[in-house]
This record gives structure tokens, C-alpha cells and sequence, in this order.
């Protein structure tokens, strides 16, 4: 692992719970040879010397290489590796599978199940994109209109089910007579 940065000591923190040696870059030797026997490297280091390790891991043929980065720089990084296409490509960035992290512990934890799956041979749900979230919407009881079913949209409980509204009005006039509106779902 390269990086000093919070996500960096969360992974080094959770990579022994499962049973993985997390050590920093290695010393001595060519950067290809001392990667021998290595099955991951992430780097998480805010751009401090990412091309470097990047390319030497890469080049070793390392299952899993990783760079935690937004997905515009991570591109322009990897865009500028001396690599060929093929090798650019077996960087992942940004590392780590979609889960919808935001906290350093919980986006070493989704790099870690990446790893997982390349070291496994599982590449379920690695190359998947994030999921887009599906909308919801309902139809308004009252006039027909079909709204969104989200937490600030006005709705009512009346009656035992759920029911959305695209105003308040609407929902004042449905909870004064449910029974006039029961056929409309």
C-alpha cells in the first residue's frame, strides 16, 4: 500500500481482519521484482508518487492494483501511465466496488471486497457500474398526478397504507374523506 492518508490506515487497519499482510511500499530491488508474491496494492496517497507504483505493479502483473481517486483524476493518472492500453486497464479507479461508501473505513471496506473478488477470481460485481437509483413515484389519489414517492413529498397513513401527495391540499382533502379516493392506487 502506498498513502499515509485516512483511507490508507483504515485499509491497513481491516486487511488483517481478513487475513491479508498490509505493508507499505516495498524497499530495495527493482520496484517489479520486489512486488513478486504480491497479490494487491492500492494507492491512497492524494497524488504523492502514484505513476511510479502504479506502473511498477502493473508491470508485475500484480492480480489487483488499485487507486483511490475520483473518477476524473484517476483517468487523467492513469491516461499518463507508460503503459499500454491493455495494462491501463487493469487499474482500477476509482478502487473499490460500489456500495455507496463515503467514510474512510467504509470505502477500505469496499476496496477490500474488490480485492477479495480479483483474488478469488470472482469478478462479480467489479466491473458493474454504480447503480443508478430507480425512481419512485406514486399516483396522487386526489387529482391523478403522479408524484414522486420520497421522504419530503407530502403523503398520509390514513386508512393503513401509504399514500402520496403532489400538494398539501390534496393530502387535507384525502384525509378528510379517504373513502371518496379508496378506488384510485
Amino acid at each position: 500500500m502506498l498513502g499515509e492518508t485516512p483511507i490508507a490506515r483504515a485499509l491497513a487497519g481491516l486487511g488483517p481482519a481478513l487475513g491479508y499482510e498490509v505493508a507499505g511500499p516495498p524497499a530495495g530491488g527493482s520496484a517489479e521484482e520486489s512486488l513478486s508474491g504480491v497479490h494487491a496494492v492500492v494507492v491512497a496517497s492524494h497524488g504523492r508518487d502514484e505513476e511510479a507504483a502504479l506502473t511498477a505493479a502493473v508491470r508485475a502483473g500484480v492480480p489487483y492494483v488499485g487507486l483511490v481517486a475520483s473518477p476524473r483524476r484517476g483517468a487523467a493518472v492513469v491516461a499518463g501511465l507508460d503503459l499500454t492500453a491493455e495494462q491501463r486497464d487493469a487499474v482500477r479507479t476509482p478502487a473499490g466496488l460500489w456500495i455507496g461508501a463515503r467514510t474512510p473505513g467504509e470505502i477500505a471496506l469496499s476496496i477490500l471486497a474488490e480485492v477479495v473478488a480479483s483474488v478469488r477470481g470472482d469478478r462479480i460485481g467489479v466491473d458493474d457500474p454504480a447503480p443508478e437509483p430507480a425512481p419512485r413515484t406514486a399516483l396522487d389519489p386526489v387529482c391523478g398526478m403522479t408524484v414522486a414517492a420520497v421522504a419530503d413529498t407530502p403523503h398520509s397513513d390514513a386508512g393503513g397504507t401509504r399514500r402520496w401527495f403532489c400538494c398539501e391540499g390534496c393530502r387535507t382533502a384525502f384525509e378528510a374523506d379517504p373513502g371518496r379516493y379508496a378506488e384510485v392506487r
